[in-house]
């Protein structure tokens, strides 16, 4: 049987809010581990392999075996090479950027979803996103600005996860036929079986004298619990609405990130950063307001 969400953008939007904050807590215990020591590798395998083993627990528990089969193998694969990827180049932009700055660089990935929704998605292209978008763009061009405090490296990261998170986002939304299940079970299987092949660098990479405290072990258990909330969250809000009204509320994770990354180094954007995120947000507020009437006109 196919599944088939009920088109619902009020509940599409709350849901991507929220799968926001649990993702930030994600970013920022990952960032917190890294700077501690821990290799991105072993990271990015213990956030896959618990993610997996639950999504797989809970997944066959509710729905049974069947579960497992996809309508779309292929684009499910690909979502889970495009997940590592993300989740890889994100894990080590970490280790070199602020957690705000670093969600900020991601900022560029809706405009990408807006810019290749009418292409990918047949969703009718419409001028006010696009204006949206190179007002978006101007903010984003203040936040990476030549002799900023952002290294080069970490600005490529930064937009490299953009790209990869803006085509998992595009490819989620064309894979609406399985449940959202099957595709949290495929996702964390591939990123499993990938980052388990490379183990062997991440223990090389483990320095000799580093011995995880409980409390940096328990942190590195919980980024697979965090990591299955925040992508499900994501994942039903993504087929419950269109991406090009889900899109800009992406920007609502820059308050998130700050406040994470506030209370636990104390990290605040410089002010030219400041208004570069206004900027993006407002403009993201803005798209996000006359898609929420112009639906609410076709409702009525």
């Amino acid at each position: 049987m196919t599944y088939a969400p009920q088109h619902r953008p009020a509940l599409a939007v709350g849901l991507m809010t929220l799968s926001l904050w649990v993702l930030s807590v994600l970013d920022g215990t990952s960032k917190w581990l890294v700077m501690a020591g821990m290799p991105v590798l072993l990271v990015a395998w213990m956030r896959y392999t618990v993610h997996f083993g639950l999504a797989l627990t809970i997944g066959v528990r509710q729905h049974g075996w069947g579960i497992l089969r996809s309508k779309v193998p292929r684009l499910q694969l690909l979502r889970s090479a495009l997940m590592i990827g993300s989740s890889l180049s994100v894990y080590t932009l970490l280790g070199y950027v602020p957690l705000a700055e670093a969600t900020a660089l991601g900022f560029v990935a809706p405009l990408i979803m807006l810019a290749l929704a009418p292409w990918l998605l047949g969703e009718s292209p419409q001028i006010y996103r696009w204006v949206g978008t190179a007002i978006a763009f101007a903010g984003m061009l203040l936040v990476i600005r030549p002799g900023g405090s952002l290294p080069p490296l970490g600005i490529a990261l930064g937009l490299l996860n953009a790209v990869l998170i803006a085509c998992v986002q595009l490819i989620t939304k064309r894979m609406h036929v399985d449940n959202p299940f099957t595709t949290m079970i495929w996702s964390s299987m591939g990123g499993t079986i990938l980052v388990t092949a490379m183990l062997p660098i991440a223990f090389a990479q483990l320095a000799d004298d580093f011995m995880p405290t409980t409390i940096q072990w328990l942190a590195l258990l919980s980024t697979g619990v965090t990591g299955l909330i925040g992508h499900l969250l994501q994942v039903n809000a993504l087929q419950r609405g269109h991406a090009s009204v889900i899109a800009p509320f992406i920007y609502l994770q820059i308050f998130s990130a700050t406040f994470i990354g506030w209370l636990i180094w104390d990290q605040l954007p410089d002010q030219l950063t400041w208004i570069g995120i206004s900027i993006i947000f407002l403009s993201g507020a803005m798209v996000g307001f006359i898609e929420y009437r112009k639906h609410r006109r076709v409702a009525r």
